[in-house]
């Protein structure tokens, strides 16, 4: 731990060279404009049933209507869902980084004794002949050789 300490910029640039990709901010502007392209894809069924019910517009084509606009809506949630999981692990990793830092500063995370910090920030250490992999809970792998 002590020599991922001495390390720590260079893994805190890795894991924020991954966030940079994509920030917080980026990710509820998307989450937003799926939202309202929902919306406006519900005003034009509204429309359609209104037109329907005036005659203004025949059965196949309100349902061939209704069915596309059900499986853009459905297309359109599902990509909704997969950014708010994205922007979860952002400010996971986010977390996880203000608390790598704070450990960091205040001196826990060099006290070999203290277990729970490496339970708080490792995931698994995998062992090799040559080196140890150590994977971080917010995504990071890290290859560690041995010290002689």
């Amino acid at each position: 731990m002590r020599q991922l300490v001495d390390e720590m910029d260079e893994i805190l640039e890795t894991i924020g060279d991954g966030l940079v990709e994509t920030t917080g901010q980026d990710i509820k502007d998307k989450i937003e404009s799926i939202e309202t392209e929902i919306a406006a894809i519900q005003v034009k069924v509204i429309q359609a049933q209104r037109q329907k019910t005036a005659k203004a517009l025949d059965l196949p084509t309100y349902n061939a209507l209704i069915k596309e606009s059900a499986e853009k809506i459905q297309a359109l949630e599902k990509k909704k869902a997969e950014l708010q999981d994205e922007n979860t692990n952002y400010y996971a990793s986010r977390a996880w980084i203000n608390s790598f830092e704070e450990a960091v500063a205040n001196g826990s995370v060099q006290d070999a004794r203290n277990g729970f910090i490496i339970r708080q920030m490792v995931e698994s250490i995998t062992i090799y002949d040559e080196y140890m992999q150590i994977q971080f809970k917010c995504g990071v792998t890290y290859d560690q050789p041995y010290v002689k």
